[in-house]
């Protein structure tokens, strides 16, 4: 997307998004090294809280902020409540969402997330600019999954609060 207007990326998003949400075969979705940041999160969170079948989910070096970061993180979480709803679990297994300026702004919501989607085996999101404050609260969220084998958190700032929370967690 870098070599496309603004204005025109929501639709383009949009056009490949929708009618991939009911496919049932999709199990990753990949929108890494897209230019589009946070203006563009509209056209994405529709089928990351409604595709039952995405367990890989790849959004790295896309610009989202803190804002971005936490619309895609509560479009996460909505599906994770959704399938608890139905009886169902979370088909979430990978999350990597790095270089994207995330910052403490948008840790509570991905802690939320990691919560519900307790079966996660992978999570990267290094180079975020998340400073203590934001890495205790994913240490709460990430602590509630058990099978988690992964975890990439490089280059960002944990400090001795950040580093307790992770001992503890």
């Amino acid at each position: 997307f870098t070599g496309r207007l603004i204005s025109e990326i929501p639709l383009c998003l949009t056009s490949i998004l929708t009618p991939l949400i009911p496919h049932p075969n999709l199990h990753t979705l990949n929108l890494s090294d897209n230019a589009f940041g946070g203006r563009s999160v509209d056209p994405i969170t529709p089928i990351l809280s409604q595709s039952q079948s995405l367990s890989t989910l790849l959004l790295n070096n896309n610009g989202l902020g803190p804002a971005g970061g936490s619309e895609i993180a509560s479009a996460l979480l909505k599906r994770a409540q959704t399938a608890k709803q139905e009886g169902k679990p979370s088909k979430l297994r990978k999350v990597v969402c790095g270089r994207n300026r995330l910052e403490d702004g948008s840790a509570p919501k991905w802690a939320e997330a990691f919560k519900e989607h307790g079966g996660l085996v992978e999570v990267r999101m290094p180079q975020n600019g998340i400073r203590m404050d934001g890495i205790v609260k994913l240490a709460d969220g990430l602590g509630t999954c058990p099978d988690l084998e992964i975890l990439d958190l490089q280059d960002n700032a944990f400090g001795v609060a950040g580093d307790k929370a992770f001992s503890e967690a």
